[in-house]
């Protein structure tokens, strides 16, 4: 039971949520380049209508919580450091984090870990949860990973679509700010990975620590 929902998360960030932004997308394109009519709509069943108005609800929640997240950032950059001058970057840097927090879990899986030449050792960590039935807290980075990642590359189809389908028209204005949101959506797919990947090692140095105690105890 446990792993069907599990599947279903990734299935609701992953595929279902871009999917409907895809879906919307060309809805809006066809819409003003007058492909399809508003009239046309009234022909779609209102049950069906309502459930698309529900995954439209959810997908800009989890559009705005990125931007929200950077705002949040940059007001405390500002706020802590008045000068443009001594604007910190250390705070966006995803090196960095991972030089401090991944690496070192890294080397502590890695003593644990049964690992042959060739295998990786992330792929292990994870591979070996599921063999345990242990994946629950790392599939939620998983899904939000997905679904970032996804909007990041249909953001930059839209702005393809933008500046082919508008090139004579003011809507060619949005292509900045369809960039910008790549750039944002692709920034925080990253941040999820690293959370995914700080979950899968810390619940296999628990878990293969717990089963290597449990072994030596008999």
């Amino acid at each position: 039971m446990i792993e069907k929902i599990k599947l279903g998360m990734w299935d609701l960030f992953a595929y279902l949520l871009p999917g409907t932004v895809i879906v919307s997308s060309v809805i809006i394109h066809c819409l003003l380049t007058g492909v399809l009519k508003i009239s046309s709509l009234s022909t779609v069943p209102s049950t069906l209508l309502g459930i698309f108005v529900l995954l439209i609800v959810v997908i800009i929640g989890l559009l705005f919580e990125p931007i929200a997240n950077l705002g949040s950032k940059l007001s405390t950059l500002i706020k802590n450091r008045p000068s443009l001058c001594t604007f910190n970057t250390e705070s966006f840097s995803l090196k960095s984090w991972r030089r401090s927090s991944i690496v070192p879990l890294e080397k502590k899986a890695k003593e644990l870990a049964l690992l042959k030449e060739d295998e990786n050792l992330y792929q292990y960590c994870k591979s070996w949860l599921y063999l345990k039935g242990n994946p629950d807290e790392f599939v939620s980075f998983l899904g939000k990973f997905g679904f970032y990642r996804n909007m990041k590359f249909i953001s930059i189809i839209n702005a393809i679509a933008c500046l082919c389908l508008y090139s004579k028209s003011s809507l060619i204005y949005s292509i900045p700010s369809l960039i910008i949101l790549a750039w944002i959506y692709g920034y925080r797919s990253k941040v999820f990975e690293m959370h995914q990947s700080i979950t899968v090692y810390n619940q296999f140095i628990h878990n293969k620590s717990e089963t290597v105690e449990a072994e030596d105890e008999k």
